[in-house]
């Protein structure tokens, strides 16, 4: 169905838009997208695996055998989880330093 594929594309690239506009928004840094890219390949890579020995499965898998979701999820979790230990650390660092 050619409706279907259009829609699958443009979840696709919305959904990548998105997760690079988020780390626009809140990183920037070159560290926090190859921590980020890493990481989603990782789990795509395990998850494809798991699904591959019949361990998992998705419903309705668009992508990788995988919800098309689950790597942007992935990518704007780590990408949060950095930022709020770097401002942590920032925080700690600063006050363990005042008299």
């Amino acid at each position: 169905n050619a409706e279907y594929g259009k829609q699958w594309y443009q979840r696709r690239v919305r959904g990548a838009v998105l997760s690079i506009t988020m780390w626009w928004l809140f990183d920037r840094t070159v560290s926090g997208l190859i921590v980020g890219v890493s990481s989603t390949l990782v789990f795509i890579s395990v998850s494809q695996f798991f699904v591959y020995q019949g361990f998992a499965s998705y419903k309705k898998p668009d992508f990788f055998f995988i919800r098309s979701w689950i790597p942007s999820l992935i990518f704007s979790a780590v990408i949060t989880f950095g930022t709020i230990g770097r401002q942590l650390s920032a925080f700690r660092f600063t006050h363990s330093h005042e008299d």
